[in-house]
């Protein structure tokens, strides 16, 4: 009776040893593009907010990683940066389809086209070449309409002591799915 034993479990398949370790810390993710130096941007903007998040938070995530939609799990990131950059090779369908199922099942994909705009705050409005990529690589995703956050929304009233959001581009808009079942600005949620 000494002696202890523990349970094994006998549907242990390859790959569950990692995604255990995947799980055991939050990081935060970019998609790789392909482009050495997009994504050495991405990575050194992910390693300085992670960073804050430590210095600022009770969050302490894991160093951030790059991901290649096609191949890697998604499921293990709360949310995913996605510089767009027009030089980089078109995503595969496979890729779209499962960054796609990702946002279906609750993901967040943070899409930066790093161009600061054209000036126009519309996005069917814009035609630099990271919008026109932007554009291709959703035009066969379920993303619902969007709009610029309004000032009643809930993002505005839970930083309520920021004046703006802050990025990389000072007065850019912040895009967020639109509310459609509205009648007015009053019947936001």
């Amino acid at each position: 009776l000494g002696e202890r034993t523990f349970a094994q479990a006998s549907d242990a398949k390859p790959g569950d040893a990692e995604a255990i370790e995947a799980i055991s810390q939050t990081r935060l993710a970019a998609i790789e593009t392909g482009n050495k130096a997009t994504d050495q941007v991405a990575m050194e903007g992910l390693q300085g907010l992670t960073l804050f998040l430590r210095d600022k938070t009770a969050l302490e995530p894991a160093d951030p990683v790059m991901v290649d939609p096609e191949t890697d799990e998604l499921t293990f990131y709360p949310m995913l940066y996605w510089p767009i950059d027009p030089d980089a090779p078109m995503p595969s369908e496979k890729a779209i389809q499962r960054i796609d199922a990702y946002m279906q099942a609750g993901g967040t994909v943070l899409f930066d086209t790093r161009d600061q705009g054209s000036g126009s705050y519309s996005l069917s409005d814009n035609t630099s070449p990271a919008n026109e990529r932007l554009r291709a690589i959703l035009n066969d995703m379920n993303v619902p309409p969007l709009e610029p956050v309004a000032n009643d929304h809930v993002l505005t009233k839970s930083f309520y002591l920021l004046d703006e959001f802050v990025g990389r581009y000072r007065g850019s808009p912040l895009w967020v799915e639109q509310v459609l079942d509205t009648v007015s600005r009053q019947d936001r949620p």
